[in-house]
């Protein structure tokens, strides 16, 4: 979720968790806006300094209030893909892909077990 704070001293926002100052973009109806709390889909600029929001909603505090704790804990960098996941994380990932996999397929197998023998029990015994 993009969100951002009201900053009074630069007469924008900041990013939440970034500490980015960014702004509207000029054909926003929330340009000039004193909204505190805002929800924005992108960014765009060609630097940090000159940083500006595309369709932003203004939005109150209190909706936002119980998941910024979890925005704290969301890596960016490696969500959108500018940083590789530690040989650690990637590692317990395979680990557990590889658990769930073996697991699936027991639970194919068993399936596909409980069919035939339905099957099986429904024919007529051949003589």
């Amino acid at each position: 979720m993009q969100t951002a704070r009201a900053c009074g001293a630069a007469g924008g926002w900041l990013i939440v968790g970034e500490n980015v100052l960014v702004k509207c973009e000029s054909s926003s109806a929330m340009e000039g806006s004193s909204a505190e709390w805002v929800l924005y889909t992108d960014l765009v600029g060609s630097t940090v300094a000159n940083c500006m929001m595309r369709t932003v909603s203004a939005v109150d505090h209190k909706w936002l209030q119980p998941l910024l704790p979890k925005l704290q804990e969301v890596n960016m960098k490696r969500l959108v893909g500018l940083s590789k996941p530690s040989q650690q994380t990637a590692e317990a990932e395979v680990k557990k892909d590889a658990v769930e996999v073996a697991k699936e397929r027991e639970e194919k197998v068993g399936g596909a077990r409980e069919r035939y023998l339905a099957r099986k029990n429904k024919q007529p015994m051949k003589r």
